[in-house]
């Protein structure tokens, strides 16, 4: 029975190690490529997080050192009956 616990546990951390790998790999790719390569590397970084601590400490690090997303645009008003245009704010 403690083999089969061992075998699974490392099945469990090889699949996670490869997982990762290759999500920050794939993120790392999409920075030069198109596609959300930072959002992929997070998504990397989270599924290492959950055997490695190295990797919680660089996603901890990444959460405190990204900036706020910017606030939306304010929303645009619907055109008149007689417009063919959206009414919309100036952008700043």
């Amino acid at each position: 029975m403690h083999r089969r616990r061992t075998i699974t546990s490392t099945a469990k951390r090889l699949l996670v190690m490869c997982a990762g790998f290759t999500l920050c790999g794939a993120g790392l790719t999409m920075l030069l490529l198109p596609g959300p390569g930072m959002l992929v590397i997070f998504l990397g970084l989270v599924v290492l997080a959950t055997e490695y601590t190295w990797a919680e400490r660089a996603l901890e690090h990444t959460r405190t050192h990204t900036p706020a997303p910017p606030t939306p645009p304010a929303a645009c008003t619907p055109p008149a009956p007689h417009a063919s245009v959206l009414q919309c704010p100036p952008q700043r």
